[in-house]
């Protein structure tokens, strides 16, 4: 509510050449041709698979329990189960977009990646499904197997890295179970995956420590700019959870509002200025 009177009375002209929105605009006029073939009710947008529970870091803010989600053990998801929730998919869409792989942490699982690649390639040659949905995963980007590089090169599988900023920040909040932080062998597979041509893409957990560390959303935005060139950067604040470690990660909900309303002054005067460079949040 904060937010929207904060904008209500704002007027805005936009400069319909705005640099850095081509392929923004590309993907979204891609997706619509796709889509366009099928009844709403026939479509699905994204199908997400929980296919590990188990992680490899141990974050400070974690409230998935690192991986278990409050149950007694590790688990990684069956494969049989794969090919079975995908076959019940297929009964009732003839096109899912994207199917999402989740965790824990994915990366720790290639086969589940591999198999619906193959369960997916199995119901498009029998008409079940009218396309390929594209698949996409959430990873730490940490212990990546040369397995898991084999398979989301094949599969054409784009990863979107949680990163939540520079090393100091990264470091403090997503450690290795040994307390080494994960920030430079994230940032190398980051490279390492751009080089094999797979699509990337970043989310940021934005917390108490940013602002500790003197950056603030507007900041963190514009860092990822400089470092990887992302324009458009979906960076949540943290929150408070029973797992969490350190809850004094949490921001409150003034200091959300705040962060947020600055952050799109911010990225709307980048409009105005022909410049496509905001928060997920403001996009």
């Amino acid at each position: 509510e904060i937010i929207t009177k904060h904008f209500t009375d704002v007027p805005i002209e936009v400069s319909k050449d705005i640099q850095g929105c081509e392929e923004s605009n590309k993907r979204e006029r891609e997706s619509e041709q796709q889509v366009a073939q099928f009844k709403p009710h026939r479509h699905l947008f994204r199908l997400s698979i929980n296919t590990a529970n188990a992680c490899n870091l141990r974050c400070v803010y974690c409230y998935a329990n690192h991986g278990q989600y409050g149950e007694e053990k590790n688990s990684l998801m069956k494969l049989e189960d794969i090919d079975q929730t995908l076959n019940r998919f297929a009964k009732h869409y003839d096109l899912i977009s994207h199917i999402q792989f989740m965790g824990g942490e994915p990366s720790l699982h290639p086969l589940a990646i591999q198999k619906t690649y193959d369960v997916c390639r199995s119901l498009v040659a029998a008409g079940k499904f009218k396309d390929m949905p594209r698949l996409c995963m959430v990873s730490n980007g940490v212990h990546f197997t040369k397995e898991f590089w084999e398979t989301v090169k094949k599969t054409k599988c784009s990863i979107t890295f949680s990163l939540d900023g520079p090393k100091p920040i990264h470091d403090a909040i997503r450690p290795q179970p040994s307390g080494q932080g994960s920030f430079d062998a994230l940032v190398a597979n980051i490279h390492h995956a751009k080089d094999i041509g797979l699509s990337v893409n970043y989310e940021a957990t934005f917390t108490k420590k940013h602002l500790e560390e003197g950056l603030n959303l507007i900041g963190l935005c514009q860092w990822f700019f400089d470092e990887f060139g992302q324009r458009i950067l979906h960076a949540p604040p943290m929150g408070i959870n029973k797992y969490c470690a350190d809850n004094k990660l949490g921001l409150t909900q003034a200091e959300k509002a705040r962060e947020y309303c600055a952050a799109s002054d911010w990225g709307l005067g980048n409009l105005l200025k022909g410049q496509y460079l905001m928060a997920s949040f403001t996009d």
